[in-house]
């Protein structure tokens, strides 16, 4: 089987940009990086953002890679690539990461805990998922761990929200197949308050975190 080596950077975007503008962030980046990053509404997604490239950037530089941030496409359903670099950005409040590899294509998702309505929810789960998610100790936990898994799914395989209820989590399982393609799960330590998912279309062989 092909290694599949993954490495993960997480980072708080307050602490990566504090008393900084958005402006001065975004001074050295490509034009395209700056017009997106600038066009954000609110302070704290474009920070997050530019956080998002900046974990890419450190990645891609510690991995050898020559690649650049003028080099990342777009597929139709809106999902960045690189040529040669398998990469996924994930952010929930101020924490970002990003997840790259050279073994395939790679999901992830990061999400921080917080009080929600699960009958907002209830389309997007299978009658399996939703009785799983009320029988637990602690609800809130359990969905979120299912949502991530979902949203990873999502990003390995390049497709959009609007997929989101054809996918069926079995609870016991780290494999989940797709239109006959198979893709493997499995959780990483997000930190205290968040929970974390990973998707890829092989068996990861070997991973790394780091924090910065």
């Amino acid at each position: 089987m092909q290694e599949m080596k993954v490495s993960i950077y997480k980072a708080d975007s307050r602490k990566m940009s504090e008393h900084l503008t958005t402006k001065e962030l975004v001074k050295y980046f490509p034009p395209e990086v700056r017009e997106r990053a600038l066009r954000y509404k609110f302070a704290r997604d474009a920070r997050n953002f530019i956080t998002g490239r900046q974990l890419l950037l450190r990645g891609l530089r510690d991995c050898g890679s020559e690649e650049k941030l003028t080099d990342i496409r777009y597929t139709e359903a809106k999902k960045p690539y690189l040529p040669h670099t398998h990469f996924s950005i994930s952010h929930s409040d101020t924490q970002v990461v990003c997840a790259l590899t050279q073994g395939g294509e790679i999901g992830i998702d990061t999400e921080k805990i917080k009080s929600i309505n699960l009958t907002d929810f209830t389309a997007f789960f299978t009658e399996r998922e939703r009785a799983d998610i009320h029988a637990a100790a602690q609800p809130l936990q359990r969905f979120f761990w299912y949502w991530t898994r979902k949203e990873s799914i999502i990003k390995a395989a390049g497709l959009t929200l609007g997929h989101l209820h054809e996918l069926a989590i079995k609870a016991d399982c780290d494999r989940f197949t797709y239109q006959d393609k198979n893709w493997y799960l499995q959780d990483w330590e997000a930190g205290t308050g968040y929970i974390g998912a990973i998707c890829t279309e092989r068996r990861i062989t070997d991973f790394r975190m780091t924090n910065c």
